[in-house]
């Protein structure tokens, strides 16, 4: 049996993932009540991050690329690839539906970093092609970093190979400020495990705690 072909999915082969770990977070802060998104020139959208939004973006520079030292916490690594969702021609959005979001923040949030590690973002997969990019990424050969809608997230993760029993029910609408983890494993599947940013003032030091009763994939 070819070296690629690792482990066994119902009846069928499949190729034993690349990417020794893959990371994802949510886009940073959106615009609410009190405070307008802004572009990356400073103009007013609603499509874009907010003031602390663009300040996490700048933050997780220093988070998952220091430019002296290691990263501060052990399950982080400097990612080698970067995807976020592709923003697209309709706002309205239902939950498998495939429909494209207009929001180019999952993009923004990751542009700081880019132009730090001099990595393009692959924005090919829009959302609602959540399984597309979880199986672009596992084709990754290192690190991956991915941004992306909180309400999509779950669905990447149970994406990927693995029981991931762990993998909270729900995004809270309210957090910005965690990274899930997901490692891969001896047998082709991934450990998923969440990692708190604390960057900002206001971010929570603990992980999402609505746990699934159920595993996943």
């Amino acid at each position: 049996m070819p070296a690629a072909i690792q482990f066994e999915e119902g009846r069928k082969f499949v190729p034993k993932p690349k990417a020794r770990k893959i990371m994802i977070i949510r886009h940073a802060e959106k615009p609410d009540s009190t405070n307008s998104g802004v572009t990356e020139t400073g103009q007013r959208s609603k499509h874009d991050l907010i003031v602390r939004g663009w300040e996490r973006a700048g933050a997780l520079v220093c988070f998952f690329a220091p430019n002296k030292g290691p990263v501060q916490n052990p399950h982080i690594a400097q990612p080698q690839f970067l995807f976020a969702s592709k923003p697209g021609k309709d706002p309205k959005f239902q939950p498998g539906n495939g429909v494209e979001s207009k929001s180019n923040r999952p993009q923004e949030t990751l542009l700081p970093l880019s132009k730090r590690l001099k990595l393009k973002i692959n924005t090919q997969y829009a959302k609602g092609k959540e399984e597309k990019v979880a199986a672009a990424a596992q084709k990754c050969d290192g690190v991956v970093l991915i941004a992306w809608q909180h309400e999509c997230i779950d669905a990447i993760v149970k994406s990927l190979p693995g029981k991931h029993a762990l993998l909270p029910k729900k995004w809270p609408g309210n957090r910005f400020d965690i990274v899930y983890v997901l490692d891969l494993q001896s047998r082709g599947e991934y450990k998923f495990l969440q990692v708190a940013q604390c960057l900002l003032a206001g971010d929570q030091g603990t992980p999402i705690k609505n746990l699934r009763k159920r595993t996943g994939r």
